[in-house]
């Protein structure tokens, strides 16, 4: 975040940025404690609209089905799993 930004300018921030998607605020997800980098994670839902352009940031960009997801192998970040595990409650709902 930058000084003076609210965590939803961020988000949308960066989607512009490092996507080049334009992108709307559909939820929180939640925030998480990511003790290995002594951070924070806030992670919300984000209807995006455009064409892909990755910036340098960016190694890898994949384009996953909700099911795709929800199977992806993401190894030893067991955080982002949680994350998506708690979206996919979030959107039954």
């Amino acid at each position: 975040m930058e000084a003076g930004e609210a965590p939803e300018q961020a988000v949308l921030r960066e989607v512009a940025e490092e996507l080049g998607l334009d992108g709307r605020i559909v939820r929180s997800i939640g925030n998480y404690a990511f003790a290995e980098k002594n951070q924070i994670l806030l992670a919300y839902e984000v209807s995006a609209m455009g064409q892909i352009t990755t910036n340098a940031e960016l190694v890898d960009v994949r384009l996953l089905s909700a099911n795709e997801l929800l199977m992806y192998d993401f190894g030893h970040l067991s955080l982002t799993r949680q994350i998506i595990e708690d979206w996919q409650r979030l959107t039954e709902t």
